[in-house]
């Protein structure tokens, strides 16, 4: 989904994530500044800075002076990144929604459940041993177990 919203809307990975977080922050009442942009990607200031002015460029974003600093800015979503955003994922949400509707009521059911214990199994806390890829003292080579 994340590739095909990059390639419809022409916009490299970053650019859609920054555009994500400004809705998702929009939505809960939040402001976005600069530097919260920057700490949420992960990126330098600098970088930040480029990704702004090309999401100006291209009508996606807007700045405009924090209300009560004016030095500070504060970053928002335009119609126009709404109406986007919401056009390539809307089409994917139906798709996605027709499969669901595929299934009657215990095909659901059984998805549900699986979905949940998998979920529960990569969330378990397995304690040392986890990041290494060992677990009891055994290595487990993620190449022997493809689906992984």
């Amino acid at each position: 989904m994340r590739r095909r919203m990059q390639f419809s809307m022409r916009m490299n990975q970053t650019d859609v994530q920054a555009l994500r977080h400004l809705i998702a922050s929009e939505r809960r009442g939040e402001q976005v500044s600069p530097k919260d942009l920057a700490s949420v990607l992960e990126i330098s200031s600098a970088a930040t800075a480029k990704l702004l002015a090309r999401l100006v460029t291209s009508g996606h974003i807007r700045r405009e002076s924090h209300p009560s600093d004016r030095r500070a800015q504060v970053i928002f979503a335009t119609p126009v990144a709404h109406e986007d955003v919401r056009g390539t994922l809307g089409q994917t949400h139906a798709r996605m929604m027709a499969a669901a509707d595929l299934l009657d009521e215990s095909q659901r059911r059984a998805v549900v459940t699986f979905l949940d214990a998998m979920s529960e199994a990569v969330s378990a806390d397995d304690g040392p041993g986890e990041r290494d890829g060992s677990v009891g003292g055994v290595v487990h080579d993620a190449a022997a177990h493809p689906a992984s």
